[in-house]
């Protein structure tokens, strides 16, 4: 399957799906450090920090985080499993 970027070059999906992860990565990167900096740039000598993630061992999610987040990272944890198990069984009724 090609995709076709605007300059009219044609990419197989493997590739756009890389370029797609690493830019992700890096706007990833660039928000983390920004979230450093900006607090420092405002002159604040204290700062209240809240965060959370997700960490998938197989089908069990492992979540952490502060009180406030936690309840928002379990909707997107069974969101993003919700999608997941969709794909599978659209890949697996495609292959039949």
């Amino acid at each position: 399957m090609a995709a076709v970027i605007p300059n009219g070059v044609q990419m197989n999906l493997v590739t756009l799906m890389t370029i797609l992860g690493i830019a992700l990565i890096l706007i990833g990167f660039l928000l983390i450090t920004l979230s450093v900096i900006m607090p420092l740039l405002k002159g604040k000598s204290r700062s209240r920090v809240s965060g959370g993630g997700v960490i998938l061992v197989g089908p069990f999610p492992i979540i952490i985080g502060t009180r406030d987040v936690v309840k928002a990272m379990i909707v997107a944890t069974l969101f993003f499993m919700i999608v997941m198990v969709i794909i599978v069984i659209l890949n697996l009724m495609a292959a039949l």
